[in-house]
């Protein structure tokens, strides 16, 4: 069983050690040391029981100052460093050690953050801790100590006697428990309030309680007596953080999704499933999207974060065009052929050719609409492009002629040209316009 809890951490530990010294630390750290500490799958409370670990080494010790509390943490392996800088009142471990201790003992976990408490410095202090923890339970003399299970609600008492010598294999104890609907639940029946002979492999409980109940234990033996509290489960509510890098994107782009998450059972993220705790996927909506981080505490109680991609829509393109004629004082032939193009940065986007028949002087004909073989941008339309007019006609036939072009453009917009010709007095004709 001791070796269970040095493997997986999954216990709340106290204990009074006897005999000669067989760690570094000895028979008065270990007592110390195993005051407080709560490990189970789910790190029940995280780091504010660690904190209270860490509360519990600064005032079993009643160290003197702030030379007496890192000697002793160097003995013990503990780096305490970023502890003792943090400021609580004004007051620091070295400013003033006394009054720094009083308010770090007496501070809740919340305040402590407040203070300058960083988390992950707590969370290393206190598995330093623990593995001290692990060694004291090897020590001789009496150890008693709590398992909780997964759902913080059965649970294991086990006590036992770690022999001091040969002439010394066991101690008679008794073991009481309060709430006494806890007591009741426990089995082997028969055991709590009953003097038990304790040795080596211990006795052991199985009780449960609910998870808002807090256990006192109690195993009073000829070789000391010592108390367990179980505190009462309380689930740490998850953090959230989730946000897209980009919260704006142009269509056609794509931004990433980050999100960091603690204290939960289980993530999904909306059409993606399952994720980790910590992670960040691509996405590229091609609308304006709001993404749903669903978050299971360990509780089993769900949270939803959002986070919204807003998209840009795509700028309008060149979808359309059609051109119109009209003849001045010169006929067109029925065998004139005629030419129109949409010419972009020398690239021709839209076309359109034809005979189309004669066409009598003063008359109007159209629209003729163009083949639309790419789609540039609008702005890259208007302003940058050409309208070209070439007139091959038949022979030295003349045209005359004004004529116009009408663009149209995804947004539903359009933009209409009107140019006139004059007297066109050759027989081929290229005309250019600018758009």
């Amino acid at each position: 069983m001791r070796k269970l809890l040095c493997l997986v951490q999954l216990a709340v530990f106290l204990t009074l050690p006897a005999g000669k010294t067989i760690w570094a630390q000895d028979a008065t750290d270990c007592a110390s040391l195993m005051k407080f500490g709560i490990y189970d799958k789910y790190k029940t409370l995280a780091t504010e029981t660690q904190f209270k670990q860490v509360q519990e080494f600064f005032s079993s010790y009643q160290f003197n100052s702030l030379a007496d509390a890192q000697s002793k943490a160097a003995t013990l392996g503990v780096d305490i460093p970023d502890i003792v800088g943090v400021s609580f009142s004004g007051n620091t471990a070295s400013s003033n050690f006394s009054q720094w201790v009083q308010s770090m003992t007496h501070a809740t976990y919340e305040q402590a953050l407040a203070s300058g408490l960083q988390s992950a410095n707590i969370q290393k202090i206190s598995n330093n801790l623990t593995d001290l923890v692990g060694k004291c339970l090897t020590q001789k003399g009496v150890h008693a100590y709590v398992i909780p299970s997964n759902d913080n609600q059965t649970f294991f008492f086990t006590a036992d006697y770690v022999p001091s010598g040969a002439d010394h294999p066991s101690t008679k104890g008794t073991i009481t428990m309060t709430p006494a609907s806890v007591a009741a639940s426990c089995a082997p029946v028969g055991v709590l309030g009953q003097q038990q002979d304790l040795g080596p492999q211990g006795i052991s409980l199985s009780c449960r309680r609910l998870p808002t109940d807090t256990v006192a234990i109690t195993l009073n033996t000829a070789d000391g007596t010592l108390p367990v509290h179980y505190d009462a489960y309380v689930v740490p509510s998850p953090t959230i953080t989730f946000s897209p890098a980009s919260s704006t994107i142009d269509a056609g782009a794509s931004t990433a999704l980050n999100w960091t998450v603690t204290n939960a059972s289980s993530i999904t993220l909306t059409n993606y499933g399952q994720v980790q705790p910590t992670g960040s996927i691509n996405v590229s909506p091609s609308t304006t999207t709001t993404y749903i981080l669903v978050v299971t505490s360990l509780d089993g109680k769900q949270t939803s974060s959002f986070a919204t991609v807003s998209v840009n829509p795509p700028p309008p393109t060149l979808i359309g065009a059609s051109v119109s004629f009209r003849t001045t004082d010169n006929d067109k032939d029925g065998d004139t052929n005629v030419s129109i193009y949409v010419i972009c940065g020398g690239n021709t986007v839209a076309a359109v050719s034809g005979q189309w028949g004669h066409w009598d002087d003063n008359s109007d004909h159209g629209p003729f609409t163009l083949n639309v073989s790419d789609h540039p941008r609008k702005d890259q339309v208007i302003g940058a492009c050409t309208a070209r007019v070439v007139e091959s006609p038949n022979g030295h036939d003349e045209w005359h002629f004004n004529w116009g072009m009408v663009l149209t453009f995804s947004d539903g917009t359009s933009k209409s040209y009107n140019w006139g010709g004059g007297n066109v007095d050759h027989d081929r004709t290229t005309v250019n316009q600018p758009l």
